[in-house]
């Protein structure tokens, strides 16, 4: 990967990672090493397309490609794409990982984004240290 962003263009090396990723598709897989290394490189690319390739990663079966999918969404910081499948994610009865919850939780502090939409949910799995203010606005507990 470091190869390639070093002799690649930027649309041929989304290219060659959007290639790569469509044969380790979210689900199980053995050995995850490398989805976790391809979402890692997606969160180091800043293009409008990584938030999309990242985002199936949530559903994967693997707790470590799905914290690198969440780190990927959150390194890109683009609301828009990003902040609805979060929100989901957080709130799923599927997501087991409270390093997860952890981590979204604390990039909605740190990023200022608003829980709108799936408040119930995201109300439910809330961990302790944080409180949500009557805008949706997540704050950590002092």
């Amino acid at each position: 990967m470091r190869l390639l962003s070093k002799v690649a263009e930027r649309p041929e090396e989304l290219a060659a990672v959007k290639r790569v990723l469509e044969r380790h598709e979210p689900g199980y897989e053995r050995d995850p090493t490398k989805k976790i290394q391809l979402l890692n490189h997606l969160a180091a690319l800043k293009v409008p397309e990584a938030p999309a390739l990242c985002a199936p990663y949530l559903a994967d079966m693997d707790e470590g490609v799905r914290y690198a999918a969440v780190e990927a969404l959150i390194r890109q910081a683009n609301e828009e794409v990003a902040r609805e499948p979060l929100i989901a994610h957080f709130g799923s009865d599927t997501e087991d990982s409270l390093r997860i919850r952890l981590q979204i939780a604390e990039a909605f502090v740190d990023l200022g984004w608003l829980v709108k939409s799936g408040r119930p949910a995201f109300d439910k799995k809330l961990p302790d240290a944080y409180a949500i203010d009557r805008e949706g606005r997540l704050k950590k507990k002092t």
